[in-house]
């Protein structure tokens, strides 16, 4: 993506880590790295044109994946690089109006990485939505957990990524 977008088509529901990964699987076919990292490419792979992998009963069986799914933009008004390097792990913030998405992909291997909101504007208050890994992401690619969590411009987040991992942070603005 140095040159510019490319074609690829993130969403996969049915989700794999190298041990258990079958290129061609007998009946349903699956991705490569775990659910946080399919949701991830939403933001850092710049797609001009994302669209989903999955059977939309997959999606359903998901409320928070699907709401998500259906309000990541496609098109972004600003980018920053919060922390990457190449081969190894990339997080990425893009801002549609007055949201922030933060997506960070890892490769092979577990990895913990630190990054800081001061992208953001000052004097505002701020909640997030966070899908990150699991503990149980290194055996099973699908775990994942969702929460929301107040957030503060300077203050230091902690991300844990499985191997084949990732995170999405979703930023809104508390007052207008």
């Amino acid at each position: 993506m140095l040159a510019g977008p490319i074609d690829y088509t993130p969403g996969s529901m049915r989700n794999s880590n190298l041990k258990n990964f079958k290129p061609i699987d007998p009946g349903l076919p699956m991705s490569l790295g775990t659910r946080c990292q399919e949701l991830a490419e939403y933001i850092v792979i710049n797609s001009s044109l994302e669209m989903l992998a999955d059977s939309p009963d997959e999606y359903r069986k998901y409320p928070d994946i699907l709401k998500y799914l259906s309000e990541v933009p496609a098109t972004w008004d600003d980018t920053r690089v919060l922390n990457a390097k190449v081969g190894e792990y990339a997080v990425v913030a893009k801002r549609k109006g007055k949201t922030w998405y933060v997506g960070g992909m890892n490769a092979w291997g577990k990895r913990t990485l630190k990054s800081n909101l001061s992208f953001l504007p000052k004097g505002k208050t701020y909640s997030a939505e966070i899908f990150q890994d699991t503990k149980k992401s290194n055996d099973d690619a699908n775990s994942y957990s969702y929460k929301t969590v107040k957030v503060v411009k300077d203050q230091l987040y902690s991300f844990n990524m499985a191997s084949g991992g990732g995170f999405v942070m979703i930023i809104h603005v508390d007052n207008n």
